[in-house]
């Protein structure tokens, strides 16, 4: 069942439509989420670096999720993430990493990162950690 923006309040729209944060700043790293996410029904926003993320977070109230690349110039994931749970301590952040060492790992967790998913990115890990993800703030 796919819900449309016709006649639908905001709110049966926004449910339908959970809003992604891709934090990414390769391009075809986040062409494909992208892909992926939007056959899912989910609405993506894109930020390039941990300056643009923390901006996002704090001016668009409806991202329910953000997928954070640890690599980004400027600003890297890491305090990003640690910036983002300053003002939004239950935001669910899903690193997303080509190399993640335990100390990597270790360090995403105490920067406040829920999860973490390798690249390349498998389609069914990635809708399967924001299902779980988002299913678990709504309880909250």
């Amino acid at each position: 069942y796919q819900s449309h923006a016709n006649g639908k309040s905001p709110q049966a729209l926004q449910q339908s439509e959970p809003v992604v944060l891709i934090a990414e700043d390769d391009d075809s790293n986040f062409r494909y989420i992208e892909v992926v996410l939007k056959k899912s029904s989910y609405k993506v926003l894109r930020a390039i670096n941990g300056y643009e993320t923390l901006e996002i977070c704090r001016t668009n109230p409806d991202v329910k999720i953000l997928l954070m690349d640890l690599k980004m110039p400027g600003m890297d994931g890491f305090e990003a993430t640690r910036q983002i749970r300053e003002f939004l301590p239950d935001l669910p952040i899903v690193v997303l990493s080509a190399y993640i060492s335990v100390a990597d790992e270790e360090a995403a967790r105490s920067a406040g990162c829920n999860d973490y998913i390798t690249k390349p990115v498998s389609k069914a890990k990635l809708l399967e950690t924001l299902d779980r993800l988002l299913l678990s703030a709504e309880k909250q």
